[in-house]
């Protein structure tokens, strides 16, 4: 007997007739009869060998005179720089790591620059925290928000953007004296550039992330492969 558990891509519930016509008419020798036992569990199909036939010759023979094993023709054809070219499997392989290059880059590339522009901020807290009498005594004199920002920018050298960060503090927090929280913060974002700065410049860093990420996918929705790649005949 031979019990085959698995079909071939895009296979239907037609492969069991397309099975039994060539064992009716005799064109499929060594093989008597055909019953699908496939239920719930899984998909079973029972091919019945006559006396004394050799079933390896039997499947050889099932691969090549039935729909249990055949071809398919693949569109190759891919847009690349939005141009479409027809492609082989290296070069489509070749063309997705490009891709994937190429997304990373872009996102360590927009975290560096929010990074960047956080840590400007931090920076600007931490010198109104360490002068917050002389940021206090700024805010009771002015009249309004553009002649505080005015203000802080002189007294402490801030950017038009740190001034107004200080400015988005309340009182309470500016009396609360969170330097410290802001400093750890400030240390953070610099660890998190020098590590985007250090990505962007080494492609073995990039495509040793790729690797990781593609590891990490394969774990998170992992399932047995029923499919085989073999060199061509």
């Amino acid at each position: 007997m031979s019990f085959p558990t698995r079909l071939r891509y895009r296979a239907s519930s037609l492969i069991r007739y397309n099975l039994s016509l060539p064992i009716t008419t005799n064109i499929l020798e060594g093989v008597s009869d055909i019953r699908d036992e496939s239920d719930r569990t899984g998909m079973r199909i029972v091919l019945e060998l006559k006396k004394g036939s050799d079933p390896s010759i039997a499947l050889e023979n099932l691969y090549r005179l039935t729909a249990l094993q055949s071809s398919f023709s693949c569109n190759m054809v891919s847009i690349i720089d939005g141009q479409p070219k027809l492609m082989g499997l290296k070069q489509l392989l070749q063309a997705f790591l490009d891709f994937r290059c190429s997304v990373i880059e872009r996102r360590a590339k927009f975290k560096l620059s929010q990074a960047q522009d956080r840590k400007h901020i931090v920076e600007g807290i931490i010198v109104g925290l360490k002068n917050v009498d002389g940021v206090i005594d700024i805010l009771s004199k002015s009249s309004s928000n553009i002649i505080t920002s005015a203000a802080l920018r002189n007294a402490y050298n801030l950017s038009e953007t740190q001034a107004d960060a200080l400015l988005g503090l309340t009182l309470r927090r500016l009396t609360l004296n969170e330097s410290k929280k802001y400093m750890d913060e400030a240390r953070l974002l610099t660890e998190e550039i020098c590590k985007l700065s250090e990505l962007l410049s080494s492609k073995k860093l990039i495509l040793k992330l790729i690797e990781q990420e593609a590891t990490e996918l394969k774990n998170k929705f992992s399932t047995p492969r029923r499919s085989m790649l073999e060199n061509a005949v």
